[in-house]
């Protein structure tokens, strides 16, 4: 939107050989009905329009719902600071100086429309994923009410009755990725209000997201498969299930301040269920998280050793009461408040372990806290 038809045919020169399409508007009135008609990805904005200057139709666009998302890039002859902190302030994304250096605007150009294509496809994700984990909740209630009234339906010895843990496992460790993906969103959107967001932040951002995004979207194909008779192990190990995990959790953890150590003694591959295992680490993380909130502890630690094909999480929130450890297995056993659990996580890590992955879970108290303790058989023996 620029009243040079000389800048408009330079920006459609730089942009339409990189396959960008390119629409002109040299007027507020034109730009504007040229939006209702249209969809755009981005919108670069003069501030000098001979029907209106551009801060109050930088304000109209801002205005109208359909547009809000769509990246506004100012394009002006004059850069005082002023002046572009009034512009970023009223809803531009960035601002950029003319003359413009040729590299610095396709940068601009590319970085702003791949966050666009990036944001509509997480917020439309995002939705899905909502609607899918409210009604797996749904699902999840039902299907304990069901267990109750039939008598502690405990060993599911049917795949039918392994749909309701693996329903609940999903529903309570969506909430994760999805408070970070929300988290995420939020500083871009801290920082753009404040003019402080950079470009590598935003990449890095834009990063995490697309890895929260790809675990969900793992974590429903996961779902889809897991009636099918045949389920693909993959080579893999401790390590990087639990680097997987953590990034998961990054956010929550780090918003707790709580202190997270990984000890790496000696590595060995196992062909396993990747995905599921790492479900398994997040559990039992979060129950660490959990106890050490719940319990006020400071200077609150969660510590994983590895070795070989072993794992233990330990925490230093003083333990679980000996009178629950042989119950924590149990399907509906929890010490939390009801309304906090469903009593399903650690018989859930379980049935994962070890009758998924022919391994063993089990639990003790140290002098400091709780420590669960996980082997996996080593490579040679499963293939």
């Amino acid at each position: 939107i620029d009243d040079s038809k000389f800048i408009c045919k330079q920006i459609k020169t730089i942009l339409e050989p990189r396959n960008y399409k390119v629409d002109t508007a040299y007027n507020a009135k034109s730009a504007l009905e040229k939006l209702k008609k249209n969809s755009f990805q981005l919108i670069i904005l003069d501030m000098e329009l001979p029907d209106m200057h551009g801060l109050k139709l930088l304000e109209l666009i801002r205005k109208e719902k359909s547009y809000i998302d769509i990246p506004i890039i100012v394009l002006s002859g004059t850069a005082t600071p002023d002046i572009v902190r009034n512009v970023l302030k009223n809803g531009a994304n960035d601002y950029i100086k003319k003359p413009f250096v040729f590299e610095e605007f396709i940068l601009k150009i590319d970085l702003w429309i791949d966050y666009f294509e990036k944001d509509r496809q997480l917020k439309k994700k995002t939705q899905e994923l909502e609607f899918i984990n409210t009604n797996l909740e749904k699902l999840v209630e039902e299907e304990i009410q069901k267990n109750r009234e039939k008598e502690k339906f405990l060993l599911l010895h049917s795949r039918h009755a392994q749909m309701g843990e693996l329903i609940s496992m999903i529903a309570h460790q969506w909430r994760q990725p999805l408070n970070a993906i929300n988290t995420a969103v939020g500083v871009i959107d801290f920082k753009i209000k404040r003019n402080s967001l950079d470009e590598e932040t935003t990449s890095r951002i834009i990063h995490d997201i697309q890895h929260y995004v790809n675990h969900l979207s793992s974590t429903i194909d996961d779902f889809r498969e897991f009636f099918k008779p045949k389920k693909e192990k993959q080579l893999t190990n401790l390590e990087i299930i639990s680097t997987k995990a953590l990034f998961l959790l990054k956010h929550s953890l780090q918003d707790k301040h709580i202190e997270v150590t990984l000890h790496v003694k000696e590595v060995e591959e196992i062909y396993s269920y990747e995905n599921e295992l790492i479900q398994v680490i997040i559990n039992l993380l979060k129950n660490a998280q959990d106890a050490l909130i719940e319990k006020n502890i400071k200077n609150p630690k969660i510590i994983i050793d590895i070795k070989k094909t072993s794992l233990s999480i330990c925490d230093n929130a003083g333990g679980i009461p000996k009178e629950f450890q042989e119950k924590i297995f149990d399907p509906y056993f929890s010490t939390k408040e009801e309304k906090q659990g469903t009593g399903l996580g650690l018989y859930i890590c379980k049935i994962i372990v070890e009758k998924h992955c022919n391994g063993t879970i089990k639990q003790k108290n140290t002098k400091n806290g709780a420590c669960f303790s996980i082997t996996l058989p080593e490579l040679y023996k499963e293939i």
